[in-house]
C-alpha cells in the first residue's frame, strides 16, 4: 500500500478543522421582560420604587454559564411622603442603564430548573430634576424657598445576585431574578427644605423575564 506523504495528512487533518469548526454553532438568545427597582438607604427617603421594561440578549459560553447585555430605562417619580419633610415637591430621577454581565448555574432541579448567580458591570445616564419649591408659613412665620434644579451625569455600577429559569421547551426560557445594584453617583443635598445628600444609588431590584433562542 502507497503511503500518504506528511503534507496530505496535515492537510486532511486541516480540512477536518476547518469541518468541525464549521459545523460548531453557539446558541444566542433575545427576550424582554418587567422588573421593579426598590430605593434602599438614602434613596428611599425621597422615591418610592418604580417598575420598568427591560430588554436582554447574550449567548451561551459553556453548558452552565452564558453572557449577557440589558438595557433598563428607570423612572423614580413617586415622592416617598412619609419620609420627605415636604412631601410637595415635585422631583424625579432618570436612569438609562447599560450593563454586561456573566451567569452562571449552579445546580438544577427537575432537569428543567437552574438556580444561578449573577453579576455585571453597568454604565449609567443619569438625571435628576427638582421643581422649584415655596413654604409659607404664616401662623409660625416660617418660609422655605427652594430654586429649581437639574442634575446630570454617567456613572458606573455593579450588581449581583441570583436567578431562577425554567425552560419549558430548549429555546424558550423564563426566569425570575433578585439583585442588589449599586451606581457611583452623589444627590446633592437641600438643607433648605431638609433634604440630605444621597451618597451612592442603591437599588435592590427583582424582575420577571422572557427568553427565546436559537443556534448559529
Amino acid at each position: 500500500m502507497k503511503k500518504r506523504s506528511p503534507l496530505f495528512r496535515l492537510t486532511i487533518l486541516i480540512l477536518a478543522f476547518g469541518i468541525s469548526v464549521g459545523f460548531s454553532q453557539t446558541r444566542y438568545f433575545i427576550g424582554g421582560g418587567v422588573q421593579s427597582a426598590f430605593p434602599v438607604k438614602n434613596l428611599d427617603s425621597r422615591f418610592l420604587p418604580t417598575t420598568f421594561p427591560t430588554i436582554r440578549f447574550g449567548w451561551k459560553d459553556t453548558e452552565k454559564g452564558k453572557t449577557l447585555f440589558e438595557f433598563t430605562p428607570m423612572t423614580f417619580s413617586k415622592i416617598n411622603t412619609e419620609k420627605m419633610y415636604y412631601d410637595s415637591i415635585s422631583q424625579n430621577l432618570k436612569i438609562q442603564s447599560a450593563s454586561v454581565g456573566y451567569q452562571q448555574t449552579i445546580f438544577t432541579v427537575f432537569k428543567k430548573v437552574d438556580v444561578a448567580v449573577t453579576g455585571s458591570v453597568t454604565l449609567n445616564k443619569w438625571l435628576y430634576r427638582r421643581e422649584p419649591f415655596y413654604y409659607l408659613d404664616t401662623s409660625a412665620g416660617i418660609i422655605d424657598t427652594l430654586s429649581g434644579f437639574k442634575q446630570s451625569d454617567w456613572s458606573w455600577g455593579a450588581k449581583a445576585g441570583a436567578v431562577v429559569t425554567c425552560s419549558p421547551v430548549s429555546w424558550i426560557q423564563v426566569g425570575f431574578s433578585a439583585q442588589f445594584h449599586l451606581i457611583i453617583a452623589e444627590l446633592w443635598p437641600a438643607m433648605s427644605v431638609r433634604m440630605e445628600n444621597v451618597s451612592g444609588l442603591k437599588l435592590s431590584e427583582v424582575g420577571a423575564f422572557i427568553e427565546l433562542s436559537r443556534e448559529f
